[in-house]
């Protein structure tokens, strides 16, 4: 119905597509993919999707959004965590969610001004939240 094709895992990096979705395997995303990837965008569920930080680089300068990881996935984790409270309320993993997609649209904002590739600029306010809460 809505004109998916299935192909063999081996295939999917040579599908024109929008967006490539890397999910529970990592590391999908090295030096023998990369030239064969044709799409748009990279967000997907799996962890550890660069085989090594430089592939950042190497998606951007190929023209490719790439979505951290770690970040993206963290929504899944705000939801779990609503769910461990035993008070769960949609009101508060929402309200998690939209501050999410506030980071989300910061890491892109400050890599297309800085020219920076995502994940290195994800991992940068990654560690100063973590400076910032512990000091």
């Amino acid at each position: 119905r809505c004109g998916a094709q299935l192909v063999s895992p081996d295939e999917i990096y040579d599908q024109d597509v929008d967006i490539y979705s890397p999910n529970a395997l990592g590391a999908t995303l090295n030096p023998s993919t990369l030239p064969r990837l044709k799409c748009a965008i990279i967000a997907g569920g799996a962890n550890n999707q660069l085989m090594t930080a430089d592939m950042g680089a190497k998606l951007r300068d190929a023209g490719i959004l790439y979505a951290p990881d770690y970040v993206i996935n963290a929504g899944g984790i705000i939801n779990v965590a609503g769910e461990l409270s035993g008070e769960y309320t949609s009101a508060w993993v929402d309200g998690k969610l939209d501050k999410l997609m506030q980071t989300l649209d910061a890491v892109f904002v400050e890599a297309d001004e800085s020219g920076k590739p995502t994940n290195e600029v994800a991992d940068r306010i990654a560690r100063q939240r973590i400076a910032d809460a512990t000091s």
